[in-house]
């Protein structure tokens, strides 16, 4: 082969391998697409009932149901004292338990068509213990939304570190939330924007979970909504990065005369 067919294969390598690297990017950036990959934890509410792996509080703590692929959950009645929220927690445990790294991801929403002087609460974690067993080390994104406010609330947190951020809200808000964790560094995201970054451990992660709560106070509108969880190995793109330069640099380099 003459030297000027082995720089066109050569090229054609380190082309190949890049697009391989977009491709691995890709799938970082939006986890939820990655439908190849194997799953950790995902629920989509199909039909009309929550799935076993779903350890539920006790019916009269809350109402809800299973309908159009959502978990619509319309009131929460425990504990019903003056000054405190309501709330309940739904959780869930790992069949193998998370020890790398991971991408999650969930889409909720709350019905805004009302205003309320309450507050509303969703929240979303990853816990070091078993369900039923106070979080030793764990992570979380919570979504915020005071009635009265213009603006839906976002946090990320890891251990007593929190990052936080505002968006304007409509009348059928709905938002993605996101939480990656590659080492000990843990991204959280809304819409698949970063809206901070902390350092944390990287720690066993045992199970899961929705923390719902309200103000305690008559008028609250309650609806919240849940599209879909999601929680997956987060791929590593520094293995695809390597293989790429390393095939661009298999290309010919010009000999000096």
């Amino acid at each position: 082969m003459n030297r000027q067919s082995s720089l066109v294969v050569s090229v054609m390598v380190c082309v190949r391998a890049l697009v391989t690297v977009i491709g691995l990017l890709t799938v970082l950036v939006q986890p939820h697409r990655a439908t190849a990959q194997p799953v950790y934890f995902e629920d989509h509410f199909e039909g009309n009932a929550l799935k076993p792996h779903w350890i539920l509080p006790p019916p009269e703590h809350w109402t809800y149901e299973v309908s159009d692929s959502k978990l619509n959950v319309s009131e929460l009645k425990w504990p019903k004292v003056n000054n405190a929220p309501n709330y309940v927690r739904l959780q869930g445990k790992f069949d193998t338990p998370i020890v790398g790294d991971f991408a999650a991801e969930v889409l909720v929403s709350f019905d805004l068509t009302k205003t309320a002087d309450g507050l509303r609460n969703f929240g979303f974690g990853l816990s070091d213990q078993p369900p039923g067993v106070p979080t030793t080390l764990g992570a979380g994104i919570t979504l915020s939304d005071a009635g009265s406010n213009d603006e839906i609330a976002v946090f990320g947190s890891v251990n007593a570190k929190g990052v936080q951020t505002t968006q304007f809200k409509n009348t059928q808000q709905q938002l993605l939330l996101g939480m990656i964790r590659e080492g000990t560094e843990y991204t959280f995201t809304l819409d698949n924007k970063v809206i901070g970054k902390l350092e944390g451990q990287a720690v066993t992660m045992q199970s899961f979970g929705f923390l719902f709560s309200v103000d305690y106070t008559p008028g609250v509108f309650m609806p919240m909504r849940v599209d879909r969880v999601t929680i997956i190995p987060a791929p590593s793109i520094a293995f695809a990065v390597v293989v790429a330069v390393g095939c661009c640099g298999l290309l010919p380099r010009r000999r000096r005369i």
